[in-house]
């Protein structure tokens, strides 16, 4: 997904803490600690992470780091529990208005538990999730929860703007975290191979004015239940909510692919189906534009 892997430490102190307002309830501290500003077991990567970033962004515009390890803190019982973690950030200079940044973080989430046999997941912000997510940490309208049977096992979120100063950033990054121990048990489906199709493909891009509070996932499912014959992918392209878009909507480019393995496609089949993939559009609420 184009992420450069970083080795962080494993301890955090006071400045970490008070600066981002972590939860010590589950912290670990150290008896004989170092030094004075590594005190605690880290239960998150969120400070070391921003850490990094700031010292990339000094060289490079745009930076995209990951860590593989694990965090520490105490279970329901008191017992110490050392869970492995997925941690990573995206960082790109100039502004973000259509949150591109989120976007990609999530998806290479996605695509990160699909690799391991993760693919039965949703995308919500529940009210409540696990401490080391630290959903006040994040853009109230930029993060996202994904769940694997009903349990949050990631977050993805833009950091707050209150806490730039913190992190020594003048634009916010993208962070994600993913509960890795949840999930070790889960292998990847086999694959099978599909040659390159020997006909060349058709795309469409189909602009639809939606309600802001619209996940993109749904918009997705909607379009997965039109039976086209053609279609062979589709996704979300781009969204964008400003000048020109009603308060309240968003619009959402969609890109469509169609393609047959036999033979190559008339524009008129592919404008075909796009006439049937407008209506079940329109029944749900949705606006094509055109």
């Amino acid at each position: 997904a184009g992420f450069d892997e970083v080795y962080l430490g494993i301890w955090f102190g006071e400045a970490e803490i008070e600066g981002y307002n972590l939860d010590r309830s589950q912290m670990l501290d150290l008896k004989n600690p170092l030094t004075s500003d590594l005190t605690h077991f880290r239960t998150t990567a969120l400070p070391d992470l921003l850490s990094a970033i700031g010292l990339n962004r000094k060289s490079n515009e745009a930076v995209r780091l990951f860590e593989i390890a694990k965090i520490y803190m105490r279970d329901a019982n008191g017992e110490i529990d050392e869970r492995h973690h997925l941690s990573g950030a995206i960082s790109v200079a100039g502004k973000d208005p259509s949150g591109d940044q989120f976007f990609t973080a999530r998806d290479a989430v996605v695509g990160a538990l699909a690799s391991v046999g993760v693919e039965r997941i949703s995308i919500t912000r529940p009210d409540n999730l696990p401490t080391q997510f630290h959903k006040h940490t994040f853009h109230p309208g930029r993060w996202a929860a994904i769940s694997h049977n009903e349990k949050v096992i990631a977050v993805v979120g833009e950091l707050h703007p209150k806490y730039l100063k913190q992190a020594d950033l003048t634009e916010p990054p993208v962070t994600f975290h993913v509960d890795l121990q949840g999930i070790l048990g889960h292998r990847p489906a086999l694959k099978s191979f599909s040659p390159p199709p020997r006909f060349p493909s058709m795309e469409y891009h189909l602009n639809v004015l939606a309600p802001s509070e619209l996940y993109s996932a749904d918009l997705l499912d909607i379009v997965a239940k039109i039976e086209l014959h053609h279609l062979v992918r589709y996704t979300v392209r781009a969204v964008y909510q400003g000048q020109g878009v009603p308060d309240g909507k968003k619009r959402v480019t969609l890109e469509l692919e169609f393609n047959n393995p036999t033979r190559s496609l008339a524009q008129q089949e592919t404008v075909d189906e796009v006439e049937r993939l407008k209506a079940p559009l329109v029944e749900a609420g949705l606006v094509i534009e055109f």
